[in-house]
């Protein structure tokens, strides 16, 4: 069993004033100063980052899928 205390969700913390802001959000909610933009969380892929995905991650629907790779064969002879 493991009594480590759960994992604490930092949130935005304003530079100014110091509150703790949800996500995803602008400004502080207390003092209206423009909040730092946040990383994003290892394994998450910021949008219009550039680079490939992890190995075997899950393409999204809709993405075509890349020809199976291998060695090449030599053309087959032409049969007469």
């Amino acid at each position: 069993m493991c009594f480590r205390p759960a994992a604490i969700k930092k949130g935005n913390k304003c530079t100014k004033c110091q509150t703790i802001n949800p996500d995803g959000v602008e400004t502080c909610s207390n003092c209206g100063e423009a909040l730092p933009k946040l990383a994003a969380p290892p394994g998450v892929k910021a949008p219009g980052a550039p680079g490939m995905s992890a190995p075997g991650a899950v393409p999204p629907p809709g993405t075509p899928k890349a020809p199976p790779s291998g060695p090449k064969m030599p053309p087959a002879p032409p049969q007469a």
